[in-house]
């Protein structure tokens, strides 16, 4: 079975100043259909990098990466954009929410880029609010919401499209522990429906739910283990 995603000797180099900081150092990876991975590691060892890559929101230096068998390189901007607004959900650490509009169509953001109008986008929009228990604030906007809020509405947005494949970047790392347990019992349950899921995370307990966990450190895995 063709993997859903792969890397292949995958390296990642950023330029600081006068000094060369290597992110990622020669990542073979791959990711099968219906995966529920835990991405594990401190701060600064190349987690956030690796999911950004997964995502095709960054481009290795060196190295391949492949999505659906497909090298990433070799397919257009505009199909690589298809991509992710149709397959894949993202849930980022820093929340990337529009300021100017409600909670209700930031959820809906990944509805407006289809050119085909979806009569249930609304529903699933509201379903998705109320999972994380922010349909009290559907019309509101981000800069009237906590911290805690605004990574609930960035959850909320990134399972509207119902997309087979979630990149979620600490998606529980501000919210409380009940809300947390929601969020992880949804997860595990979008991925009981098939859906694959990579989630990076520095908490051992929201790891442990995960069925795979993989080990970064300095930039290379350094342990990748399923249950």
């Amino acid at each position: 079975m063709i993997p859903v995603l792969e890397m292949r000797q995958v390296k990642k180099y950023y330029r600081m100043g006068d000094e060369t900081v290597h992110a990622l150092d020669g990542v073979d990876l791959a990711v099968a259909e219906g995966d529920f991975i835990a991405i594990v590691g401190p701060s600064g060892s190349g987690k956030s990098t690796l999911m950004h890559l997964l995502g095709f929101l960054d481009q290795p230096t060196e190295g391949t990466l492949h999505f659906e068998g497909k090298e990433v390189s070799q397919i257009s901007s505009n199909e690589r954009a298809k991509i992710r607004s149709e397959k894949i959900g993202f849930v980022f650490q820093s929340f990337n929410l529009l300021p100017r509009l409600t909670v209700q169509q930031n959820v809906l953001l990944p509805h407006y880029y289809h050119k085909k109008r979806d009569p249930g986008a609304a529903e699933r929009a509201e379903k998705a609010l109320a999972t994380v228990g922010m349909s009290d604030r559907a019309l509101h906007r981000p800069g009237q919401l906590s911290g805690g809020q605004r990574q609930r509405v960035a959850i909320a947005r990134a399972l509207t499209n119902n997309p087979s494949l979630i990149l979620a970047d600490e998606p529980t790392g501000n919210l409380d522990s009940s809300t947390a347990h929601s969020i992880l019992d949804l997860f595990t349950e979008l991925n009981q429906q098939g859906r694959t899921i990579i989630l990076v995370t520095h908490d051992a307990q929201v790891a442990g739910r995960m069925r795979r966990q993989i080990h970064v450190a300095d930039g290379k895995i350094i342990r990748d283990q399923t249950r």
